[in-house]
């Protein structure tokens, strides 16, 4: 089970290098990707946890889908810096808060796979279980929006991460080219997510190196550096394809 299990840990690490472009009115997902970022460069996971305080305050509708955005982050920051145990709670309590949703929306369902993706890092044992929710829960994202690219790009690095002989690597394309083609979807409110565009460019380039196809990752590669040119890793697979 080990060997199906380790790819699972990478897949949220792409936040870890996300850099994100200060706006004149951060939204909500800003404000907390940004307090991911400088929790990394304080070496605390202070930022988050007044974030959470603010959030906590708030009594908007979005507030538990944001709250269990913050988690995950803290799951990651802690998982990052050998805080498993504490990292594994705070990952359980996002999972908790979209879990009490009577009414689970698109959005809350394309969120929960992805925490429950990230969990089997926790739970290798149950790692076959696990990710049959992360696939249903992502289906039923779908089922209520067919346009959410995040539902995609959860759907594309749940198949790219699963190994071959255990049923993985055959639809992580058409989910993650699904995705991009889906395009930027900002919103017109600061309280709607729109992550997950740059990261499906970014784990198609990746899938497209890895099935010995140079020329098409840079096509991609190169398009996701122009919407996204803060976006670290996609820096450096560009660079990287410099060479091929």
């Amino acid at each position: 089970m080990q060997s199906y299990t380790r790819f699972y840990i990478i897949i949220p690490l792409f936040f870890s290098l996300l850099l994100v472009r200060a706006q004149k009115t951060p939204s909500v997902q800003n404000k907390i990707d940004s307090s991911f970022q400088a929790c990394f460069i304080q070496k605390s996971s202070s930022p988050l946890i007044l974030l959470d305080k603010s959030l906590l305050a708030n009594e908007s509708l979005e507030r538990d889908y944001w709250r269990a955005y913050l988690h995950y982050h803290l799951a990651v920051y802690l998982s990052e810096t050998n805080e498993k145990a504490l990292a594994e709670e705070m990952n359980d309590l996002g999972i908790d808060l979209l879990m009490q949703r009577k009414t689970k929306s698109s959005e809350d369902l394309a969120l929960l796979a992805l925490m429950e993706s990230f969990s089997i890092s926790f739970k290798k044992g149950a790692a076959f279980w696990i990710t049959q929710r992360v696939k249903k829960n992502a289906q039923k994202a779908l089922e209520k929006d067919s346009l959410n690219l995040r539902a995609y790009f959860v759907l594309g690095s749940n198949d790219f991460y699963t190994p071959k002989q255990f049923g993985g690597m055959k639809k992580a394309e058409q989910y993650l080219k699904k995705a991009v083609l889906l395009g930027k979807q900002n919103s017109k409110t600061n309280t709607k997510p729109n992550w997950g565009h740059s990261m499906s460019y970014e784990l198609l380039v990746k899938l497209l190196l890895k099935q010995n196809q140079p020329q098409k990752a840079i096509k991609w590669a190169k398009e996701g550096l122009r919407l996204y040119p803060d976006h670290f890793p996609l820096k450096m697979l560009n660079d990287r394809l410099k060479t091929k």
